[in-house]
């Protein structure tokens, strides 16, 4: 496999219309957007216009979602309904609360904990052994960029699949890359001898 370079331009992940990096001030047509239902309920949406999110609370537009800005509140207009959500802005942490669990997740309060020990910084270049539902990837790649690389490995192709898509559909592919491998049996690709910081 061969392994791109970690070499990315600020500017172009700036830009990247849906990347955790920066949100634009007003959500648009195709923004990832993470839904506060309850203070123990997040999810999220890509916003489509017509397109509508249901939940027990009520009934939800996404036109309603466009062109409001992060952080607003909307009421759903299911009669008597009398549900709202919370409009949020993604990060790596709201993202591991609100992303579907495939596998077990390391939290917020651990991640930091293993990126402050492995001392990652901008421009660091990290090995993961085990994507699961990418949680982590996530936080690393947060740390990591814009001029670092995240290569993760998951011996699920299924898993390893949708990661890929949901890493490319939040603006982070150039971030991250996603290699189906049992990294316990197969080990690391040669490629990236000497060049990891963890």
């Amino acid at each position: 496999m061969a392994m791109p370079s970690a070499e990315v331009n600020a500017a172009s992940v700036a830009t990247i219309p849906n990347s955790m990096w920066k949100s634009p001030p007003l959500i648009e047509e195709g923004s990832l957007v993470i839904l506060f239902e309850t203070h123990n309920s997040l999810t999220y949406v890509y916003a489509q216009r017509d397109a509508i999110y249901q939940n027990r609370h009520g009934a939800f537009y996404h036109n309603d979602m466009i062109g409001q800005p992060f952080g607003s509140k909307i009421i759903s207009r299911k009669k008597n309904a009398q549900g709202y959500l919370i409009l949020l802005a993604p990060t790596p942490e709201l993202w591991s609360r609100a992303l579907r669990h495939r596998t077990q997740i390391v939290f917020t309060l651990d991640a930091s904990a293993i990126t402050f020990a492995a001392a990652l910084r901008s421009g660091s270049r990290v090995v993961e052994s085990g994507t699961g539902s990418g949680a982590l990837t996530t936080s690393f790649a947060r740390t990591v960029a814009p001029h670092g690389h995240v290569f993760t490995f998951e011996f699920n192709a299924h898993r390893a699949e949708i990661a890929r898509q949901e890493f490319k559909r939040n603006g982070l592919e150039n971030v991250i890359t996603v290699d189906c491998r049992d990294a316990c049996e197969q080990g690391f690709p040669v490629e990236l001898e000497g060049t990891i910081d963890m």
